[in-house]
Formats: structure tokens, C-alpha cells, sequence
């Protein structure tokens, strides 16, 4: 191979060989590269929504839940009247709640619009803005430990007839937080801090939107929650 074949082979390689006797080269424009073809984006998902465990409960079991009691704050579902074996055991316009003023109900809340429309009350009054106040965090739910029951005061036998065979009150035996947290009554009655001091809080601003209000102090029997009822009494509110 000649010394000029070589170069001209060399110059190919890198540019292209030119013609011999050409004046001027025209330039070579260099092959411009494909795009890289960005790869497309996965698309997200969009998580659905979902209601609530209580709310997909009792909207399976009973149908269509919705705003009762005319109060768009109480979410639940009416249900058929309670009787019990007693004679003074029944609800004639009975109601199960799902929710109230954005607060879930996370267990069994059979009651009368009367103590449904006091617990929108209290939630909207002093358990919701008690727990940003102590929490920083929304309250999300509440544990209903009692509400309908056809028998006597405190589940003893001959005792005169509870407000919960009347359906006129609910128990409560914990709270739960935006945060995750729970507060049960039982163990954060006593407990120094803020759950203490929230739920204090939260069982004396019980004391108007209900008639009675009881809590681990009043007796034995609710050492574990707080007893609120819609009872009225000449002397005034029963709150211990």
C-alpha cells in the first residue's frame, strides 16, 4: 500500500477522503446523532378513595349511609326500631352512626338523634379543637365502648333502667390521632402529660352538650371510659 494510500485511508476514516486538485473542500457536516428518545414515564397511579372501615361496614350491612337526624356533622344510617324485653327498653327512631363532625365512630353507636346531635356537639366544641390544642393533630376517631343495651344502671340486675336502654347514651374509651396515637381513658386518666390533660379536658367539656357526664372518678363501673347521656335533671347537669 502506497504512503499516500495509507494517509488518504486515514483521512476517510476520520473525515472522508477529499478529491485531488479541489480548490476549496466543501465541509462535511458531521452526521448529527438521533435524539435519545426520553423513556416515558410510568403513569401514576391515583390511589382511590376509600371510605372509611366503619363507613364500608355499615354501608354493607345496612345500605346507604348518609347525613341523619337533619345534622349534616352526624353521618350514620337510620335502622328500625329497638325494643327489648323490657318494656322501657326502645328507641323509636334509632340511628347507627358511622361519623360525626368528621370524627369516625370505630365501634357498634346505636343511639337516638337527640344523643347523636349532643355528640356532634361535644366533638365540634371540645374533643376536636382539645386535641390540636394538646396534640397539635386532628382527632380522626373515637371508641364507642357502649350505646344501646336493654338493661339496668351499671349492668346490675333489679337496678333502675339505664339511659342506654333509652338510647339516650353513648361510652367512650378512646381517641385516636392523626399522628397515629391512641389515648385510652383507662390508662391516660392518670398518666401525667398531655393525655392526661386532654382528656380531662374533653370529659368536662362534655358537661353541657349531655346531662350526665361520668368518668373514671365518678365509680368503679367507669374506671375505663367516660358515660355521657343526654338526661336532664331539675338540679342541673350530673357531671362527676
Amino acid at each position: 500500500m502506497s504512503g499516500w494510500t495509507r494517509i488518504c485511508l486515514a483521512a476517510f476514516l476520520m473525515v472522508g477522503c477529499q478529491t485531488l486538485g479541489e480548490d476549496e473542500s466543501e465541509p462535511l457536516e458531521a452526521a448529527s446523532a438521533a435524539p435519545a428518545t426520553a423513556p416515558t414515564p410510568s403513569p401514576r397511579g391515583v390511589a382511590p378513595k376509600v371510605k372509611p372501615a366503619s363507613q364500608r361496614i355499615l354501608s354493607a350491612s345496612l345500605g346507604p349511609v348518609g347525613p341523619v337526624c337533619g345534622d349534616p356533622r352526624v353521618i350514620g344510617a337510620k335502622i328500625p326500631s329497638i325494643s327489648g324485653a323490657h318494656p322501657g327498653c326502645a328507641i323509636e327512631a334509632p340511628v347507627s352512626l358511622v361519623e360525626v363532625a368528621g370524627v369516625a365512630l370505630t365501634g357498634k353507636a346505636e343511639v337516638n338523634c337527640r344523643t347523636a346531635v349532643a355528640l356532634a356537639d361535644w366533638m365540634e366544641k371540645s374533643a376536636r379543637p382539645a386535641a390540636r390544642k394538646a396534640f397539635s393533630v386532628q382527632l380522626t376517631a373515637v371508641k364507642p365502648a357502649a350505646s344501646y343495651a336493654c338493661r339496668g344502671r351499671n349492668g346490675r340486675k333489679g337496678a333502675k333502667l339505664s339511659e342506654h336502654a333509652k338510647g339516650n347514651a353513648i361510652d367512650i374509651s378512646e381517641f385516636t390521632f392523626a399522628s397515629g396515637q391512641v389515648v385510652e381513658v383507662e390508662s391516660g386518666w392518670r398518666r401525667k402529660g398531655a393525655q392526661r390533660k386532654y382528656l380531662r379536658s374533653v370529659w368536662a367539656g362534655a358537661c353541657g352538650p349531655f346531662g350526665t357526664v361520668l368518668g373514671p372518678e365518678a365509680d368503679r363501673y367507669h374506671r375505663n371510659h367516660f358515660h355521657f347521656d343526654v338526661a336532664r335533671y331539675r338540679m342541673g347537669n350530673y357531671c362527676r
